[in-house]
């Protein structure tokens, strides 16, 4: 008997024919969190709008969609950053409203009274919640307050991630301009090799009056 692991079965992950990409491609791009099925159908739109006539296209086709699929992570993993960071702004928040100034060993281990009720607002506890939304409204404060700290203290990983999802949007619409500009180029081969075929099976004769009309197709002499 073979000592050898049978091999595991093959995931709807693993399959890139779930969502019409070409083989070549492997699997998608995935990450932990990601959706399939939400992957299927923006590759199944985008195919849908684009209408891919050969090969070449399908391959823009799948490059689009892995493209806009990362952007649209990046995204939200921007946001995630920002709100997992949201805590660090509401301590520093609370601080200033408590009056909290002593900075001991009790706050680098988060065992300040404000500390501890920022980690619970983190955590949404109920009591927390309420706390906290008195505390921001009787400063005449808002969330965007909390936020504005959290983003100042994360400032340079969020452009790293603005920075990535520009260089994503760019690259994706490098790749629209090249689908316009093949197919405008293909359409203006089309409708030359047309003509000139039209142009080499008539000819056009001079009538009475100066009128003209198509003759039948030019005998094409041996």
């Amino acid at each position: 008997m073979s000592n050898i692991d049978p091999q595991p079965p093959v995931t709807s992950i693993a399959r890139p024919e779930r969502s019409g990409r070409l083989s070549c491609f492997g699997p998608p791009p995935f990450l932990l969190g990601d959706d399939p099925k939400a992957y299927d159908e923006l590759h199944a739109r985008i195919s849908g709008d684009v209408k891919p006539t050969d090969t070449l296209e399908k391959i823009w086709v799948c490059e689009a969609a892995d493209i806009v699929w990362e952007f649209l992570r990046l995204r939200r993993l921007k946001a995630g950053l920002m709100n997992g960071a949201a805590e660090d702004g509401m301590k520093d928040v609370l601080r200033k409203l408590l009056g909290e100034k002593i900075i001991d060993i009790r706050s680098v281990l988060g065992q300040t009274p404000t500390t501890k009720l920022a980690s619970k607002w983190a955590a949404r506890g109920p009591r927390a919640v309420k706390k906290v939304d008195k505390l921001l409204a009787a400063a005449g404060l808002i969330m965007d307050a909390v936020m504005a700290k959290s983003t100042g203290r994360w400032i340079d990983e969020a452009e790293r991630f603005d920075r990535m999802i520009m260089s994503a949007e760019t690259r994706f619409g490098a790749q629209l301009r090249e689908v316009d500009r093949r197919r405008a180029t293909f359409g203006q081969r089309l409708r030359r090799t047309l003509q000139q075929v039209e142009d080499a099976e008539y000819h056009v004769i001079e009538g009475p009056k100066g009128e003209t009309k198509r003759d039948q197709p030019a005998e094409v002499e041996g």
